[in-house]
């Protein structure tokens, strides 16, 4: 297998924590990390030799958090004089900020005014370019991985292929196989429910290509929602009535930024489960749908990008909700949503040679293409909300791999 060397540069005065979860990050995605902290750089000689060491890796990757970092003899810190050397070199370069630095604790921030203003420069310097941002440990964690993969996907870089293992290769088998207490109740119950009927499952280009005529339907000036309500099947796993109970509020931080998951219920007797939306198919998909309802929109506020957070996601044609319908048996309460159903039906008729597989022909496609990508059986029993997320929800290891296996689903 191809391996690749990162550098990884930060002020890890105050990333003690955060750089153990990012070495294990760029581990799993074959990414050796090498970085200033094992070399200190105090003088010249240091620095020509971590030169070569930046030179000679395929890619960089720097974080910024509170702290502007120990300054050379001209009063530039070395980790803004690793970015720029990087960025000279031509070395595919991604940056992660912490997102809000007034928030951090005050042992976590630059209390020097001139050390401030250099930090808060270098900020600007690195927001040229294309970034990301992070409030936790596990945040920064899931922005490498991802960072590192769309650097390996846009930058193919020559790498290397070891011969044999190495204790390098044994270090990422021990991050990567971690002892997980598989949940085997419902593992066995997705391979049950989901097995049976795998037949209704695209192949990976039959579903891109379905996902991409999906808005070709057209209910009124509907299209855009149209292809995201198939992206919402087709690559978040989600069904009917989930869609139709969806919130912008669900979906979207009060500052606009969309989420990575929201809690939502198989049906309405059901504990919540973790419904991902980090792939970039969905997010693209509910991104254009965005710009289009804020054209509509009359709230005018500055809070989630001017929408009403407690609409739906989801508007028909008149543009209201869809209607669900109520019903109760044996003392609970039942919904249906006959008429969203009926709309994917519709979509599917006409793109998806004549498929009626409205209800789980996207999740059966999600399982086909995981099953068929050698993911872990407890991340796919995750993803098809097998596990509740109550047993899930602050297992960060599993997490940031269901994270992993959604993000690169269709790639």
């Amino acid at each position: 297998m191809r391996k690749y060397q990162a550098f990884l540069s930060s002020t890890y005065e105050d990333l003690k924590e955060e750089r153990n979860e990012v070495i294990k990050c760029l581990l799993r995605n074959n990414c050796i990390p090498v970085g200033m902290e094992y070399f200190p750089a105090s003088n010249s000689e240091q620095w020509k030799y971590i030169k070569k060491l930046i030179s000679q890796c395929d890619y960089y990757l720097v974080i910024i958090s509170g702290k502007y970092g120990s300054l050379d003899e001209k009063g530039v810190s070395y980790t803004q004089k690793e970015y720029e050397y990087a960025v000279k070199c031509d070395i595919p370069v991604a940056a992660i900020l912490y997102k809000n630095i007034d928030e951090l604790k005050r042992k976590q921030t630059e209390t020097d005014p001139e050390k401030c203003n250099k930090l808060k420069k270098f900020r600007s310097l690195v927001q040229e370019r294309l970034c990301s941002y992070y409030q936790n440990k596990y945040e920064l964690a899931y922005e490498a991985g991802i960072a590192i993969q769309n650097l390996i996907r846009d930058y193919p870089r020559e790498g290397w292929i070891k011969n044999s293992f190495s204790k390098e290769e044994d270090v990422k088998n021990e991050f990567s196989d971690l002892d997980l207490k598989q949940p085997l109740i419902y593992i066995n119950k997705m391979y049950y429910g989901m097995s049976k009927s795998i037949d209704q499952a695209l192949s990976k280009s039959a579903a891109l290509s379905f996902i991409q005529k999906s808005s070709q339907y057209k209910s009124q000036d509907t299209s855009i929602r149209n292809q995201l309500l198939i992206s919402a099947s087709y690559v978040a796993s989600a069904k009917p009535r989930e869609l139709n109970d969806i919130k912008i509020k669900d979906i979207m931080n009060s500052d606009g930024s969309l989420k990575r998951y929201c809690l939502s219920k198989l049906s309405a007797n059901s504990p919540s489960r973790i419904l991902f939306i980090n792939n970039h198919i969905f997010t693209n998909a509910l991104n254009r749908y965005i710009n289009y309802r804020k054209l509509s929109s009359s709230q005018g506020s500055e809070k989630f990008n001017g929408l009403n957070p407690n609409e739906p996601l989801f508007l028909s044609r008149n543009g209201t909700g869809f209607a669900k319908k109520l019903t109760k048996s044996d003392g609970n309460s039942y919904s249906s949503t006959s008429s969203i159903g009926q709309l994917l039906r519709k979509i599917h008729m006409k793109h998806c040679k004549g498929r009626e597989g409205v209800r789980d022909s996207g999740r059966k496609t999600i399982y086909a293409l995981l099953k068929r990508n050698n993911t872990q059986p407890e991340v796919i029993a995750v993803i098809l909300g097998y596990i509740p997320a109550n047993e899930v929800i602050n297992n960060n290891y599993l997490l940031r791999k269901c994270y992993e296996a959604m993000y690169t689903l269709y790639d």
